[in-house]
């Protein structure tokens, strides 16, 4: 995506050698360049989705821990057989264990 220059070239850039004030001449492209901003990239306010949740129990570890009991439930239903199935189960209770003790307030 590229830049107009249109808008760039239309501005009274000139207008910095009218004032004889250093201070004065920041401002003026202060101004100019806050003009651009506030033309191409607005500032634009949102509410938070009240749908969102915040969930900061979430680690690494415990994303690695529902990684892994999500794949041992997909080799159990491939495969069926009662180990796949107690290794499933010994995951997911590990993960929901991990997950409570995370919630826990300290």
């Amino acid at each position: 995506m590229f830049l107009k220059i249109a808008p760039l070239e239309s501005l009274p850039w000139a207008g910095v050698f009218d004032v004889y004030h250093i201070d004065e001449k920041i401002k003026f492209v202060s101004d100019l360049i806050l003009l651009l901003f506030d033309t191409h990239a607005p500032i634009k306010t949102f509410r938070k989705n009240k749908n969102y949740k915040y969930t900061p129990w979430i680690t690494d570890n415990i994303k690695l821990m529902i990684k892994l009991r999500h794949k041992a439930l997909k080799s159990f239903k491939k495969s069926k057989t009662p180990s796949d199935y107690d290794y499933y189960k010994q995951l997911r209770n590990y993960t929901t264990m991990a997950i409570r003790t995370e919630k826990k307030p300290i």
